[in-house]
């Protein structure tokens, strides 16, 4: 749901409910809000549309965000309460009972989670709460009224690919390989791109022993997406099949040595989860998550711990260094030029600032930064690092 509304439709909705006219500014700092959540600026965000409701407590944009933001930082009961609040004012808001469903499914209160999915199908023809209800089934054990679920949804828009993907899984586990083919064929054929879409393809043709064309989907998976466990070990299964021993073996050891690190992580991500306003938590998941390569999702848990702690700079140095590695380098050097903003003699940030020059080709400059953090901290363990790196360098 897009909650940036066009002002004149947000005029001739609130003067249809009998209302006072909204105010002007509390819809900026609302729409400055949406701007913040869309960068994944959630303290932001949360501030600006706090500032729309001080001045207008019905806001009903800026209580929509509120909800999103509390439930992308994985506080499910903040969204809940978000979401209620808005619907107590504006019933028929756009997406609100179908994002207040997912705020119940988050807290695992399924039936209450239905109820407002049945709600949003109910006077809206679109197949995503209906793909929410099939899910939701499924956590609840309900295996037929998932599939119904998703049948409805697909029915509405045939080329809703989530809805395939989400049947193939389902017809996956109850053994039904030749229809999970059909529907994995046609998620891929949506969404060509998508590692999961080709991991469901080629683990039906597995599942069916068509071994020779598996294998392709399954290795165009694994490219896709790093550290993809469950494509890798399939893969390697259907090496083992067709006899291809030793390239077997090398899918099977990576991909068993890559579930021991990834059930690790999943334990801090159920931490993280389970406490979302812990920071040490949260943090402890990124840096695993980072650890591993696994960048994108790292930056996120980033991201949701720097809500928490704002202020905090060794946390705005460390999402810096995750947009570098991404290959955002603009967004680094802004990054990295606010922290030293706010503290000219954090070291890290001046090494990791000079890393950054390196990668750009610009060593004259990496060298000052280097200097510079010599000068603040010439003691601190980063610049010795710095140090032996370098001296490597030299006697190569």
């Amino acid at each position: 749901m897009n909650c940036t509304r066009n002002t004149a439709v947000l005029l001739v909705f609130i003067a249809a409910c009998d209302a006072p006219p909204p105010d002007p500014q509390a819809y900026d700092f609302a729409m400055r809000a949406n701007q913040a959540l869309q960068a994944r600026a959630y303290h932001e965000a949360l501030s600006m549309a706090d500032s729309a409701l001080a001045l207008d407590q019905h806001q009903a944009d800026a209580q929509f965000i509120r909800g999103r933001v509390y439930f992308e930082l994985g506080q499910m009961a903040q969204s809940q309460d978000a979401y209620e609040l808005l619907l107590k004012h504006t019933p028929d808001y756009p997406g609100a009972h179908h994002n207040l469903g997912n705020a119940f499914l988050g807290q695992q209160l399924y039936h209450s989670a239905l109820a407002h999915f049945r709600r949003e199908a109910a006077v809206r023809a679109a197949p995503n709460s209906w793909h929410a209800m099939g899910a939701t089934f499924e956590q609840m054990a309900l295996a037929d009224s998932a599939r119904t679920a998703y049948l409805k949804a697909v029915s509405i828009d045939a080329d809703y690919s989530p809805g395939h993907a989400s049947l193939a899984e389902l017809y996956e586990r109850q053994g039904q390989f030749a229809n999970a083919l059909v529907h994995a064929k046609r998620a891929l054929a949506l969404q060509p791109d998508r590692a999961q879409n080709h991991y469901l393809v080629g683990l039906a043709l597995f599942r069916l022993h068509r071994l020779e064309e598996a294998i392709p989907h399954l290795n165009q998976a694994v490219t896709l997406q790093e550290r993809y466990y469950s494509a890798l070990y399939t893969l390697g299964q259907a090496l083992q099949r067709m006899g291809r021993a030793t390239e077997a073996q090398e899918a099977l050891t990576e991909a068993n040595a890559m579930r021991a690190a990834d059930q690790k992580i999943a334990r801090l991500g159920t931490n993280a989860r389970e406490q979302p306003t812990n920071f040490n938590h949260q943090l402890n998941y990124a840096n695993a998550l980072r650890s591993t390569g696994r960048l994108d999702e790292a930056l996120n848990v980033y991201l949701i711990a720097q809500a928490l702690r704002p202020h905090n700079l060794e946390l705005q140095n460390n999402i810096a260094t995750a947009f570098m590695q991404l290959g955002d380098t603009s967004q680094a050097l802004t990054r990295y030029r606010q922290v030293l903003a706010q503290d000219s003699t954090f070291v890290v940030t001046w090494i990791n600032l000079g890393w950054h020059y390196v990668n750009t080709n610009r060593m004259q400059q990496a060298m000052q930064a280097w200097t510079t953090a010599e000068q603040h901290g010439p003691d601190h363990p980063a610049i010795m690092v710095l140090k032996e790196h370098l001296q490597r360098v030299e006697n190569q």
